[in-house]
């Protein structure tokens, strides 16, 4: 079993239907502006003479991309180079 194998201070991943108290439908009445997403630029949208002003990602466990100024897009750190960090 891998929750088992889980130490204090490990990072964990759930899906958001796995929460059990509070209750998802809970949780997202709580979410903040804060919430840090990640996600898959699919394509980019322009502004006037603006190119390449909004990028349209998918973020996975979302029925719809979001459009977000390309300007405030910074690169995801991935598990794997998180964990290396901080070991």
């Amino acid at each position: 079993m891998i929750g088992s194998s889980v130490q204090s201070g490990d990072r964990v991943a759930f899906k958001l239907r796995e929460a059990i108290c509070p209750d998802w439908q809970q949780i997202l009445t709580q979410l903040t502006p804060d919430v840090e997403l990640t996600g898959r630029v699919v394509f980019f949208s322009d502004s006037g003479a603006n190119e390449k002003h909004f990028a349209i990602v998918d973020v996975r466990g979302l029925l719809s991309p979001i459009i977000v100024p390309a300007s405030r897009l910074r690169p995801a750190v991935s598990e794997a180079s998180s964990h290396a960090a901080t070991a």
